[in-house]
């Protein structure tokens, strides 16, 4: 209903490289307020989010997170919110995670800087990673201030095996997710 309001169309393509497991988590940069609705309807898998803990008292939303499996986490209290993101990328039989390194909403087509909090403790994980690029979000509705049809393409590219991840030290890897979502969004 919240994606046929903006009278946008959505463009799908790799949807063959999702694996048939739930050993992943998937990393995509972050446009808009549309971009979750707009993966959400796209995904073929049910994923889950790190959510902010204040989320979970605002009616309805709360309960659809909670069906999602969703991850509340305290912006203030970093530790805690680290261990609740561990415990979870450590469960076996829970949905894939999704998360948004950049922490913020570009509000554009340029992508921001990714943070490295989140990111480290996948890479400290046994989990492998499917990046996700979504574009033209922002469209919908950050750009106008106001509801608009926009073309909308997320495009899923090839998994990162984390045996390839752990060949490379840390900030290398951070340099080459980065580098390939970049790349994408410029093609």
């Amino acid at each position: 209903m919240i994606l046929r309001s903006t009278g946008s169309r959505i463009i799908i393509s790799g949807l063959e490289n999702i694996p048939s497991d739930r050993n992943f988590v998937v990393v995509s940069n972050h446009q808009g307020n549309m971009d979750i609705p707009v993966i959400m309807h796209s995904f073929p898998l049910t994923l889950s989010f790190m959510a902010k803990k204040e989320l979970a008292f605002f009616p309805f939303f709360n309960i659809w997170i909670l069906i999602m499996q969703c991850v509340f986490i305290d912006r203030k209290k970093v530790f805690r919110s680290k261990r609740v993101i561990e415990e979870r990328l450590a469960a076996k039989d829970k949905n894939p995670l999704l998360i948004f390194p950049e922490g913020t909403r570009s509000q554009s087509e340029k992508p921001g800087k990714f943070k490295t909090g989140g990111l480290h403790l996948i890479y400290k994980s046994e989990k492998n990673i499917l990046p996700l690029v979504i574009s033209g979000t922002y469209l919908a509705w950050e750009k106008y201030k106001k509801i608009s049809p926009a073309k909308i393409h997320i495009t899923i590219l090839p998994l990162i095996p984390n045996p390839e991840m752990h060949n490379l030290e840390f900030r290398k890897f951070v340099e080459m997710l980065e580098n390939r979502i970049n790349k994408e969004l410029e093609a």
